[in-house]
């Protein structure tokens, strides 16, 4: 393996990327300028106010969700979030207020009480948004535009959804009323563009919060941060603080490595978080191939930039909502002042975050926590000085609030803080102070954006706000999601023609094997007898995949088989132990360049650096045989299916690798299948375990049935104890579903291959409940005959993925041309 990433930046962009690659098999160190993770979701701790300082809204959380199953986590474990009602809470200075929320049968009713007219129209408008979200969202938010054909391809739709007018004026085709034009047309300014110009792609914003809805995150977006550094560091990546990257170095066209605090570290690809006129003016100025990209940067439409002001609040305002958009008398006008002429206005419309309002804890007892954010020209278009004028439009802002919104505000004032376009400038290296990066114009999305890759540059890569989809953090993890995916290829790519070459050389005589040294051709037949032996249900389903990918399997499943049979072959736990310590660095040596000796370790180095399989998937599944060890007692069902995870999910996942999934989802899907099996050989092997000493069932169930753990052997409680089998028995149908409809992402043999084994093993679960008691002196196994069956039941599973499969597009990949979804 061996292949080193830097990231540049902890944003969600950068830690979303990060998260991607170090879950493929890469090493990856994150670097970042400031002492936190976060970027612009940085957070201050000020006389016991937690202020996040960036991003306040979560949108489309499922996109989170996918970073913490790439590694069979759940968000849930680390980060509390919260759906919010209303998402926003509208405010006009003539008293009208408006609450913006999820419920399209709510929307119409306080739409008609200020123009029922528009009411009627509000479902067309709808229905206008979810096509627009269909297209622009659900289809092209995670690719990457790379080329002209890529922009070419979608065009004739995006002139069908009227991609070149702009948001306001789709808005205004369907509603009339000037409130509920803003109301409707808004959104585009949370990622920075000027809903007079911006796209009315962007109206997808709107049916997407419909459809997901809007949520918090209890402590804080920083909790989410932080989660996502604590699965990015379990994972096995690094980050590191205060190292502000000062150059990306390169070599003959191509990426070499990073310098930071004095010091170089070479790096495979880097992939910058950071600003993207900052990356190519600043980073790369020393790299002629570059320039035109750089000078055509310095001459693009950069979003506004932001005035914000985090204050606490001796009083509490219960009249408020978690979010509140306090709109000024003028709209059209004032965004020409920031957009346009780049003047900063007398009036202002605002952004109100107060998080006290869902979590009292972010302020002290009896406060209110807020921020408040005023959209202002960037300092390209603008000449003020911000340094003295700063403190006085702070005070402007919180005298106005007080007068219209939170009276008593600033008699009660506690603390604040300040942070103007020359912090964005300064702290996040933001050119011209811009908050966005570039402006979501239709002449700078998709293809016209700043691209994923560079083309011009090997090993440089691109995530976040300016680069496609765009700002918001919807926008900036599908943007990792397509640069991942770019990094992944790329690397593919090289390592195939690497391989290829070796490959060669050695049927020249090139590279001759050293004498002694086993060969894979050794290390297969090992394999092979071993899973023969072993593992039946495996050895018969792995027939229906093509020939490398079985041989690949072979070798996976040789390397769990030999290190199971490693443990089991000494009998103290002592023994078990060092031999389980032995394994452990045989296999972190299997994951680096040195030569490995045993067949077995040949075998797993092999698929390591042919799959680029990831470190931590291999050392979490020893990690499962060390509970094993211990004899762990295992307390709920989703205890055990931690045990599940680690010994058996962890061989879906690096399965997942070996069949070439191109579809992130199919990790969830690999996770729950091998959790599945994994709770069917629990269950079959209640009484033998027992003889062993392991007792695998759940204590909170056996309490239920009023058993002791050491009771579970015994003849008279097996009724009870049946009963909790049957339990874990029915979870195991819960993961096997999951598991089944993550078929639909496999190439087809593959598939084919998956949905036999789950077939038999489920068919084992049903023959345990068929034996009943009967099951501790009969093993339940799958006869001939009705294995034939279950091989028919395999291909149903898999015909099921039909129409899936026919609405998505496929490509050849690998050099074996395996198909898989594009």
């Amino acid at each position: 393996m061996g292949r080193k990433v830097a990231v540049i930046g902890s944003g969600f962009g950068g830690l979303a990327s990060a998260i991607r690659l170090q879950a493929a098999g890469y090493e990856v160190t994150i670097l970042e300028k400031r002492d936190k993770a976060g970027g612009r979701s940085y957070v201050y701790h000020q006389d016991g106010f937690v202020f996040d300082a960036g991003p306040t809204v979560i949108t489309a959380p499922h996109c989170l969700e996918e970073l913490f199953e790439l590694s069979g986590r759940k968000i849930s474990q680390y980060v509390d979030i919260v759906r919010l009602s209303p998402m926003y809470r509208l405010h006009w200075e003539d008293g009208t207020t408006f609450n913006y929320t999820d419920d399209v049968a709510d929307t119409k009713e306080q739409m008609k009480k200020i123009s029922p007219v528009d009411a009627e129209n509000y479902q067309t408008f709808l229905d206008y948004t979810k096509e627009v979200f269909d297209e622009g969202y659900t289809k092209l938010a995670h690719v990457p535009f790379q080329n002209w054909w890529s922009m070419i391809r979608v065009s004739p739709k995006l002139l069908k959804l009227e991609a070149y007018r702009s948001v306001y004026s789709i808005v205004s085709k369907y509603i009339k009323d000037p409130h509920l034009r803003q109301a409707f047309s808004f959104h585009s300014l949370l990622v920075g563009g000027n809903p007079f110009s911006t796209s009315s792609i962007y109206t997808l914003i709107h049916y997407l919060e419909k459809k997901w809805g809007v949520y918090f995150a209890k402590g804080g977006m920083c909790e989410v941060v932080n989660a996502l550094v604590r699965v990015f560091e379990e994972m096995g990546g690094k980050i590191q603080y205060q190292a502000e990257v000062d150059e990306i170095t390169s070599e003959k066209g191509r990426v070499t490595g990073v310098r930071y605090n004095e010091r170089w570290e070479g790096f495979d690809a880097v992939v910058s978080n950071a600003d993207v006129v900052h990356t190519y003016q600043k980073l790369l100025k020393k790299e002629p191939r570059v320039a035109a990209t750089a000078k055509r940067l310095g001459k693009s439409h950069y979003s506004m930039s932001l005035f914000l002001i985090y204050f606490g609040v001796r009083k509490k305002y219960p009249g408020l909502a978690h979010h509140n958009i306090l709109f000024g008398n003028r709209y059209k006008e004032l965004l020409k002042d920031i957009f346009k002429r780049g003047e900063l206005a007398e009036d202002f419309s605002l952004y109100l975050h107060m998080p006290s309002a869902t979590d009292p804890s972010m302020a002290p007892e009896g406060c209110e926590n807020f921020y408040v954010l005023s959209p202002v020209p960037h300092l390209g278009k603008s000449s003020v000085d911000w340094e003295t004028e700063g403190p006085r439009y702070a005070d402007k802002i919180l005298t106005y609030m007080d007068k219209h919104y939170l009276p008593g505000l600033k008699e009660n004032l506690v603390t604040q803080k300040i942070f103007t376009p020359n912090d964005f400038e300064t702290e996040l290296n933001a050119h011209w102070g811009s908050a966005f990066s570039l402006e979501p114009l239709l002449q700078q999305s998709a293809y016209f954006r700043v691209h994923n890759r560079d083309k011009n540059l090997k090993g440089l890569y691109f995530v976040g706000a300016g680069t496609h989809p765009g700002a918001g953090i919807p926008g900036v993890v599908n943007s990792a999601k397509a640069t991942a995916s770019l990094v992944q290829e790329d690397f593919f790519q090289e390592d195939t023609e690497t391989i290829n070459q070796v490959i060669a050389e050695q049927k020249k005589g090139a590279l001759p094997i050293v004498a002694g040294t086993p060969t894979l051709e050794q290390s297969l037949r090992k394999c092979k007898k071993m899973i023969k032996v072993g593992s039946k249900s495996f050895s018969m389903a792995s027939l229906f995949f093509d020939e490398a990918t079985r041989n690949a399997a072979w070798f996976l499943y040789g390397w769990c088989r030999y290190c199971d049979d490693a443990i089991d072959g000494v009998h103290t736990v002592a023994e078990q132990k060092e031999r389980l310590t032995e394994l452990r660095e045989k296999t972190a040596a299997a994951f680096t360049d040195q030569p490995a000796e045993e067949p077995v370790f040949i075998a797993l180095q092999y698929i390591v650096q042919r799959y680029s399989i990831p470190r931590h998937y291999a050392m979490e599944l020893l990690e499962g045989m060390e509970m094993d060890i211990e004899k762990t007692q295992y307390e709920s069902i989703r205890h055990l299916s931690l045990y599940g995870y680690r010994v058996a999910s962890t061989v879906g996942l690096m399965m997942s690798h070996i069949m070439g999934v191109s579809d992130e989802r199919a990790l969830a899907h690999a996770s729950d299948l091998g959790t599945a099996m994994q709770l069917t050989n629990i269950c079959r092997d209640v009484g033998e375990d027992f003889r062993m000493g392991r007792v695998y069932l759940p204590s909170d169930l056996l309490a239920e049935q009023r058993v002791r753990p050491e009771k579970v052997g015994a003849i008279e409680k097996r009724p009870q104890v049946y009963r909790a089998v049957m339990e874990v028995l029915d979870a195991a149908d819960d993961y096997y579903r999951s598991g089944n409809a993550g078929l639909r992402y496999l190439p087809w043999r593959c598939a084919l291959a998956v949905g036999i084994a789950s077939s038999v093993y489920s068919d084992i679960g049903r023959r345990v409940r068929s034996l009943g008691m009967e099951s501790w002196n009969q093993r339940a196994i799958v006869g001939k005959g009705r294995k034939f069956i279950l091989v028919l039941k395999g291909v149903g599973l898999v015909l099921k993925t039909i129409p899936y499969r026919l609405t998505k597009g496929w490509r050849p990949v690998m050099i074996q041309q395996v198909w898989r979804h594009a």
